[in-house]
């Protein structure tokens, strides 16, 4: 005699129960142990590194990569300002630390193979604004935020005059 089996379990096998003596039994109140805390980054960064590398662009202020005794804000009591570390002060502003004089060469170097020399011709701004009658507008923003990006700052208009 057949008899007919429900949909879930003609299509997917049936699963064994474990047995009591399989399941070992564990307290609520157990937890893995906390990882370490790895030392910052800046302990283990070589004095002559390639600084683009870690700095390549605008970013918001990252105490451990920094390998700066940098200290912002105001001291309390006559003492001095905060650490780098948790200083909120520090991430606020736009830095600069990406813009050292090996990553200006490199870029200078990267772009003066598109780089051409100035007509002759053009020698006044009258002459420029005669042959190429175009403005550009962009605008600049400054917020205080962990991003050193806004969208608004994208728009640029170019004008035919």
């Amino acid at each position: 005699a057949r008899t007919l089996r429900a949909f879930s379990t003609a299509v997917y096998p049936a699963t064994p129960v474990p047995t009591s003596g399989s399941l070992e039994r564990t307290s609520g109140n157990e937890r893995p142990p906390k990882r370490k805390a790895l030392p910052p980054r800046t302990e283990k960064m070589a004095v002559d590194q390639d600084w683009p590398s870690v700095y390549p662009v605008a970013a918001p202020f990252k105490p451990s990569v920094v390998p700066l005794p940098v200290r912002m804000g105001y001291p309390v009591k006559k003492g001095v300002p905060m650490a780098k570390e948790g200083n909120l002060e520090l991430v606020k502003i736009p830095n600069f630390l990406h813009l050292t004089p090996v990553a200006i060469k490199k870029h200078c170097e990267a772009l003066k193979d598109f780089c051409t020399e100035w007509p002759a011709a053009l020698d006044s701004d009258e002459k420029c604004e005669k042959h190429f009658p175009i403005e550009i507008d962009s605008t600049d923003y400054v917020s205080s935020g962990p991003s050193v990006r806004n969208p608004r700052a994208r728009v640029v208009v170019l004008r035919e005059v």
